[in-house]
Protein backbone atom coordinates (compact mmCIF):
# COMPACT_ATOMS: atom_id res chain seq x y z
CA UNK A 1 0.00 0.00 0.00
CA UNK A 2 1.20 3.61 -1.17
CA UNK A 3 2.15 5.74 1.88
CA UNK A 4 -0.63 7.80 1.68
CA UNK A 5 -3.63 5.84 0.48
CA UNK A 6 -6.81 3.26 1.98
CA UNK A 7 -7.32 -0.09 1.11
CA UNK A 8 -10.93 -1.69 1.85
CA UNK A 9 -12.11 -5.02 1.89
CA UNK A 10 -15.77 -5.97 2.00
CA UNK A 11 -17.79 -8.62 3.32
CA UNK A 12 -20.98 -7.93 0.78
CA UNK A 13 -23.19 -10.54 2.53
CA UNK A 14 -23.23 -8.73 5.71
CA UNK A 15 -22.59 -5.11 5.02
CA UNK A 16 -19.61 -5.08 6.59
CA UNK A 17 -15.92 -3.64 5.37
CA UNK A 18 -12.67 -2.89 6.63
CA UNK A 19 -10.35 0.35 5.39
CA UNK A 20 -6.32 -0.06 6.52
CA UNK A 21 -5.51 4.25 6.34
CA UNK A 22 -1.78 4.88 6.68
CA UNK A 23 -0.85 8.71 5.71
CA UNK A 24 2.25 10.30 6.04
CA UNK A 25 0.66 14.07 5.42
CA UNK A 26 -2.39 15.84 7.01
CA UNK A 27 -5.44 14.32 5.17
CA UNK A 28 -8.50 16.47 5.89
CA UNK A 29 -11.94 15.27 4.79
CA UNK A 30 -14.84 18.39 4.83
CA UNK A 31 -17.88 17.71 6.15
CA UNK A 32 -20.37 15.49 4.41
CA UNK A 33 -23.00 12.52 5.74
CA UNK A 34 -22.83 9.37 4.52
CA UNK A 35 -24.39 5.78 4.63
CA UNK A 36 -23.06 3.60 7.30
CA UNK A 37 -21.41 3.43 10.46
CA UNK A 38 -17.28 3.90 10.32
CA UNK A 39 -16.10 2.40 13.52
CA UNK A 40 -12.61 4.15 13.76
CA UNK A 41 -10.02 2.58 15.86
CA UNK A 42 -6.24 5.14 16.05
CA UNK A 43 -3.16 2.69 15.59
CA UNK A 44 -0.42 5.75 15.61
CA UNK A 45 -0.98 9.88 14.77
CA UNK A 46 -4.21 11.84 16.33
CA UNK A 47 -7.63 12.02 14.26
CA UNK A 48 -10.00 14.95 14.99
CA UNK A 49 -13.81 14.74 14.17
CA UNK A 50 -16.44 16.90 14.26
CA UNK A 51 -19.52 15.28 14.03
CA UNK A 52 -23.08 17.46 14.27
CA UNK A 53 -20.85 19.76 15.87
CA UNK A 54 -19.16 18.03 18.80
CA UNK A 55 -15.63 17.89 18.18
CA UNK A 56 -13.35 15.31 19.81
CA UNK A 57 -9.73 14.02 18.88
CA UNK A 58 -8.71 10.21 18.69
CA UNK A 59 -5.75 8.66 20.06
CA UNK A 60 -3.73 5.85 19.60
CA UNK A 61 -5.92 2.41 21.64
CA UNK A 62 -8.88 4.93 21.19
CA UNK A 63 -12.40 3.59 18.93
CA UNK A 64 -14.54 6.19 17.95
CA UNK A 65 -17.71 5.40 16.09
CA UNK A 66 -19.27 7.91 12.79
CA UNK A 67 -22.99 7.61 12.79
CA UNK A 68 -24.74 7.20 9.39
CA UNK A 69 -26.81 10.30 7.91
CA UNK A 70 -24.73 12.17 11.20
CA UNK A 71 -22.65 15.70 9.52
CA UNK A 72 -19.14 15.14 9.55
CA UNK A 73 -15.66 15.89 9.20
CA UNK A 74 -12.32 14.91 10.04
CA UNK A 75 -8.93 15.57 9.69
CA UNK A 76 -5.79 12.59 10.01
CA UNK A 77 -3.01 14.02 11.54
CA UNK A 78 0.08 12.28 11.55
CA UNK A 79 2.74 12.26 14.60
CA UNK A 80 6.40 11.26 14.42
CA UNK A 81 5.42 11.21 10.19
CA UNK A 82 2.64 8.69 10.79
CA UNK A 83 -1.21 8.90 11.42
CA UNK A 84 -2.21 5.24 10.67
CA UNK A 85 -5.16 2.99 11.69
CA UNK A 86 -8.75 0.93 10.38
CA UNK A 87 -12.10 1.77 10.00
CA UNK A 88 -14.60 -0.56 10.32
CA UNK A 89 -17.58 0.00 8.12
CA UNK A 90 -21.07 -1.70 9.00
CA UNK A 91 -24.13 -1.17 6.79
CA UNK A 92 -27.46 0.27 8.74
CA UNK A 93 -29.21 -2.95 8.35
CA UNK A 94 -26.81 -5.23 9.83
CA UNK A 95 -25.62 -3.04 12.83
CA UNK A 96 -29.62 -2.72 13.22
CA UNK A 97 -29.98 -6.63 13.49
CA UNK A 98 -26.59 -6.35 16.16
CA UNK A 99 -28.30 -3.60 18.44
CA UNK A 100 -31.31 -5.68 18.53
CA UNK A 101 -30.14 -9.28 19.13
CA UNK A 102 -28.29 -7.56 22.31
CA UNK A 103 -31.05 -5.88 23.50
CA UNK A 104 -30.16 -2.48 22.78
CA UNK A 105 -32.68 -0.86 20.57
CA UNK A 106 -35.99 -1.82 19.84
CA UNK A 107 -37.52 -4.31 17.19
CA UNK A 108 -36.94 -2.05 14.10
CA UNK A 109 -35.17 0.81 15.60
CA UNK A 110 -31.73 2.38 14.67
CA UNK A 111 -29.02 3.81 17.25
CA UNK A 112 -26.77 6.86 17.74
CA UNK A 113 -23.53 5.99 19.07
CA UNK A 114 -22.34 8.48 20.87
CA UNK A 115 -18.50 9.42 22.27
CA UNK A 116 -15.44 7.17 22.48
CA UNK A 117 -13.90 4.50 24.24
CA UNK A 118 -10.24 3.66 24.72
CA UNK A 119 -9.70 0.41 24.55
CA UNK A 120 -6.20 -1.03 23.52
CA UNK A 121 -6.64 -4.76 23.59
CA UNK A 122 -9.67 -4.48 21.05
CA UNK A 123 -7.35 -1.57 18.94
CA UNK A 124 -4.38 -4.68 19.29
CA UNK A 125 -6.33 -7.09 18.13
CA UNK A 126 -7.46 -5.21 15.09
CA UNK A 127 -3.90 -3.68 14.44
CA UNK A 128 -2.79 -7.68 13.95
CA UNK A 129 -5.97 -8.95 11.56
CA UNK A 130 -4.64 -5.38 9.43
CA UNK A 131 -1.20 -6.84 9.67
CA UNK A 132 -2.66 -10.64 8.32
CA UNK A 133 -5.05 -9.26 5.58
CA UNK A 134 -1.95 -7.30 4.09
CA UNK A 135 -0.25 -10.27 3.58
CA UNK A 136 -2.92 -11.68 1.24
CA UNK A 137 -2.86 -15.00 2.86
CA UNK A 138 -5.96 -17.28 1.16
CA UNK A 139 -9.17 -17.81 3.81
CA UNK A 140 -8.76 -13.94 4.52
CA UNK A 141 -12.12 -13.41 3.58
CA UNK A 142 -13.90 -15.58 5.64
CA UNK A 143 -11.57 -14.83 8.60
CA UNK A 144 -12.80 -11.34 8.02
CA UNK A 145 -16.24 -11.87 8.24
CA UNK A 146 -15.96 -13.87 11.51
CA UNK A 147 -13.57 -11.15 13.18
CA UNK A 148 -15.66 -8.31 12.37
CA UNK A 149 -18.22 -10.05 13.67
CA UNK A 150 -16.95 -10.83 17.01
CA UNK A 151 -15.10 -7.17 17.10
CA UNK A 152 -18.81 -5.57 16.78
CA UNK A 153 -19.87 -7.51 19.75
CA UNK A 154 -17.20 -7.19 22.02
CA UNK A 155 -16.94 -3.30 21.02
CA UNK A 156 -20.83 -2.76 22.26
CA UNK A 157 -20.72 -4.62 25.00
CA UNK A 158 -17.91 -2.38 26.04
CA UNK A 159 -19.70 0.49 25.20
CA UNK A 160 -21.51 2.34 27.83
CA UNK A 161 -25.14 1.92 27.71
CA UNK A 162 -26.22 5.41 27.94
CA UNK A 163 -24.28 6.69 24.99
CA UNK A 164 -26.02 4.17 22.66
CA UNK A 165 -29.37 6.34 22.21
CA UNK A 166 -32.28 4.51 19.91
CA UNK A 167 -33.69 6.81 16.71
CA UNK A 168 -35.15 5.28 13.13
CA UNK A 169 -32.78 5.05 10.61
CA UNK A 170 -33.19 7.34 7.16
CA UNK A 171 -32.87 5.72 4.25
CA UNK A 172 -31.32 8.78 1.90
CA UNK A 173 -28.79 7.73 -1.06
CA UNK A 174 -25.85 8.96 0.28
CA UNK A 175 -22.05 8.46 -0.95
CA UNK A 176 -20.49 5.31 0.15
CA UNK A 177 -17.67 5.46 3.07
CA UNK A 178 -15.31 3.55 0.47
CA UNK A 179 -15.81 6.03 -2.50
CA UNK A 180 -15.94 9.18 -0.49
CA UNK A 181 -12.35 8.30 0.97
CA UNK A 182 -10.94 6.95 -2.58
CA UNK A 183 -12.35 10.93 -3.87
CA UNK A 184 -10.64 12.78 -1.34
CA UNK A 185 -7.36 10.44 -1.43
CA UNK A 186 -7.35 11.35 -5.02
CA UNK A 187 -7.90 15.26 -4.47
CA UNK A 188 -5.24 15.31 -2.18
CA UNK A 189 -3.00 13.86 -4.77
CA UNK A 190 -3.83 16.23 -7.26
CA UNK A 191 -2.50 19.59 -7.90
CA UNK A 192 -5.15 23.11 -9.46
CA UNK A 193 -4.17 21.85 -12.63
CA UNK A 194 -4.55 18.45 -13.32
CA UNK A 195 -7.83 17.70 -11.47
CA UNK A 196 -10.40 16.34 -13.37
CA UNK A 197 -13.32 15.04 -11.89
CA UNK A 198 -14.04 12.45 -15.14
CA UNK A 199 -10.40 11.20 -14.29
CA UNK A 200 -11.17 11.05 -10.52
CA UNK A 201 -14.73 8.88 -11.33
CA UNK A 202 -12.99 6.55 -13.26
CA UNK A 203 -10.11 5.83 -11.02
CA UNK A 204 -13.04 5.16 -8.03
CA UNK A 205 -15.06 2.84 -10.15
CA UNK A 206 -18.48 5.12 -10.54
CA UNK A 207 -19.97 6.82 -12.72
CA UNK A 208 -19.76 10.53 -13.46
CA UNK A 209 -23.63 11.75 -13.07
CA UNK A 210 -24.01 9.26 -9.89
CA UNK A 211 -20.81 10.44 -8.04
CA UNK A 212 -22.25 14.35 -8.69
CA UNK A 213 -25.73 13.40 -7.34
CA UNK A 214 -23.96 11.21 -4.42
CA UNK A 215 -21.97 13.86 -3.37
CA UNK A 216 -24.10 16.46 -3.61
CA UNK A 217 -26.46 14.84 -0.94
CA UNK A 218 -23.56 13.77 1.03
CA UNK A 219 -21.81 17.02 1.26
CA UNK A 220 -23.92 19.82 -0.65
CA UNK A 221 -21.51 20.81 -2.64
CA UNK A 222 -20.39 19.91 -6.70
CA UNK A 223 -16.92 18.50 -7.15
CA UNK A 224 -15.28 21.11 -7.86
CA UNK A 225 -16.26 23.35 -4.90
CA UNK A 226 -15.42 20.62 -2.64
CA UNK A 227 -12.10 19.92 -4.43
CA UNK A 228 -11.29 23.25 -3.73
CA UNK A 229 -12.18 23.00 0.03
CA UNK A 230 -9.75 19.76 0.07
CA UNK A 231 -6.91 22.05 -1.56
CA UNK A 232 -7.08 24.72 0.62
CA UNK A 233 -7.17 23.56 3.82
CA UNK A 234 -3.61 21.47 2.51
CA UNK A 235 -2.73 24.96 1.52
CA UNK A 236 -3.21 26.03 5.54
CA UNK A 237 -1.01 23.34 6.59
CA UNK A 238 1.78 23.92 3.56
CA UNK A 239 1.58 27.98 4.26
CA UNK A 240 2.43 27.67 7.79
CA UNK A 241 4.96 24.73 7.59
CA UNK A 242 7.11 26.51 4.37
CA UNK A 243 6.36 30.02 5.11
CA UNK A 244 6.29 31.26 1.34
CA UNK A 245 2.77 31.48 0.11
CA UNK A 246 4.46 31.62 -3.58
CA UNK A 247 6.11 28.08 -3.22
CA UNK A 248 3.27 26.83 -2.11
CA UNK A 249 0.78 27.97 -4.93
CA UNK A 250 2.81 26.87 -7.19
CA UNK A 251 3.86 23.15 -5.68
CA UNK A 252 -0.62 23.16 -5.43
CA UNK A 253 -0.65 23.65 -9.22
CA UNK A 254 -1.72 27.52 -9.24
CA UNK A 255 -0.52 28.97 -12.61
CA UNK A 256 0.48 31.89 -10.45
CA UNK A 257 0.05 33.56 -7.15
CA UNK A 258 -2.71 35.58 -7.52
CA UNK A 259 -5.02 32.88 -8.85
CA UNK A 260 -4.49 30.75 -5.32
CA UNK A 261 -4.99 34.20 -3.30
CA UNK A 262 -8.52 34.43 -4.71
CA UNK A 263 -9.86 30.46 -4.04
CA UNK A 264 -8.33 31.36 -0.92
CA UNK A 265 -10.00 34.43 0.44
CA UNK A 266 -13.21 32.90 -1.22
CA UNK A 267 -13.06 29.47 0.82
CA UNK A 268 -11.26 31.16 4.03
CA UNK A 269 -12.08 35.14 3.91
CA UNK A 270 -8.99 35.78 4.54
CA UNK A 271 -5.90 36.23 2.20
CA UNK A 272 -3.21 33.86 2.33
CA UNK A 273 -0.74 36.44 4.02
CA UNK A 274 -3.35 37.21 6.93
CA UNK A 275 -3.97 33.70 7.63
CA UNK A 276 -0.27 33.47 8.20
CA UNK A 277 -0.04 36.35 10.12
CA UNK A 278 -2.61 36.04 12.07
CA UNK A 279 -1.80 31.89 12.97
CA UNK A 280 1.81 33.14 14.24
CA UNK A 281 -0.45 35.51 16.84
CA UNK A 282 -2.33 32.89 17.91
CA UNK A 283 -5.84 33.46 16.61
CA UNK A 284 -8.28 30.87 15.68
CA UNK A 285 -9.89 30.62 11.96
CA UNK A 286 -12.70 28.32 10.86
CA UNK A 287 -12.40 27.76 7.14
Amino acid sequence: MSFGSSVFRVVPERELGLQHFRYGEAHYFPERRLPEYAIVCCFAGRIDVLENHAQSSLLPGEILVGNPGALRGSQYLPVNGLCEGATVVVGVKEMQRLLEELRLVGSGEGALILGKIEAAQIVGQMQRVVGMANLGRLGMQSYLEGFLSQFLVELLWQWPGAAIVPRPMSGSQLLSRRHFVHAVEYMNRCGKHEFAVETLCEEIGISLAHFRRLLFTSANRSPLDFYNRVLVRRAETMILEWGSVKEVSYQLGFSNPSQFGKLFRQITGFSPGEYQDRMSMGSVILS
